[in-house]
């Protein structure tokens, strides 16, 4: 594929997947690492996305910190922080498309499940007990130290826990930065940030900062109950797009 296609393609990717971000307050790895990952390599697609959900994740904080649910980000975090180390040491040691392939099928029942629910089809059962919730949110934590794309499973948690908006997308954003910031550290530490890394950072930014305030600029504007629905369809077109890139 020639040079400027790649790049037209990434500045793609970048806009849309973090115009979703910048709604919802996740999806935007989860949706675009399929894609940069065939077009630059996980080695760079993984950490340019890494420290864009950073960016964006700051600029949101800045201004809605106040909207954070700190005793939900306190027990999502306990579950995280666990599994992060885990997952950073299977990205080292085991193949990736099986774990990637189990991922996305995982998301594609969920979201096909909370869709249902949202639209009335299926009736409400017995909300699952809380520390099989949190079992789920241990395995995001996973997901994300070896993918930076563990908020599917987090998501399950998160939209129990948190129905407006306004708060779901500040709280989420906090687990970001905090994860990413790790994650970030520990790339620096193993030399995963490298030239290359850096140059295509800088490239992508100015749509990175488009995407963010086109986002933002949504976010204000649609209702919790659609917001519900929509983030179910970001995880369900998420779902699809990973199985079908690692088959």
């Amino acid at each position: 594929m020639p040079i400027w296609a790649i790049f037209s393609l990434f500045f793609f990717i970048v806009v849309i997947a973090h115009f979703l971000e910048g709604v919802t307050g996740f999806g935007s790895t989860a949706l675009s690492m399929p894609f940069l990952t065939i077009l630059l390599g996980i080695h760079i697609a993984k950490p340019v996305l890494a420290l864009y959900t950073l960016l964006l994740c700051i600029y949101i904080l800045a201004r809605s910190i106040k909207n954070v649910d700190w005793r939900t980000f306190g027990k999502m975090m306990a579950a995280m922080i666990i599994g992060l180390p885990i997952g950073i040491f299977l990205y080292n040691q085991l193949p990736k498309k099986p774990l990637l392939i189990l991922l996305s099928v995982f998301m594609i029942v969920v979201s096909v499940r909370g869709l249902l629910y949202n639209f009335g089809i299926l009736k409400q059962g017995k909300k699952p007990k809380e520390i099989l919730s949190l079992i789920l949110v241990f395995l995001g934590g996973i997901m994300h130290g070896a993918f930076a794309s563990g908020g599917p499973l987090i998501i399950i948690y998160a939209t129990g826990k948190i129905p407006e908006k306004s708060r779901f997308r500040a709280t989420m954003c906090m687990v970001w930065l905090t994860l990413n910031t790790v994650l970030l550290a520990q790339m620096a530490f193993s030399n995963q940030l490298t030239q290359e890394v850096g140059s295509t950072s800088l490239w992508g930014l100015p749509f990175l900062i488009g995407g963010t305030l086109l986002g933002d600029w949504a976010h204000k504007h649609i209702k919790d109950t659609f917001f519900t629905k929509l983030t179910f369809g970001i995880l369900l077109a998420s779902g699809i797009f990973m199985a079908i890139s690692n088959i």
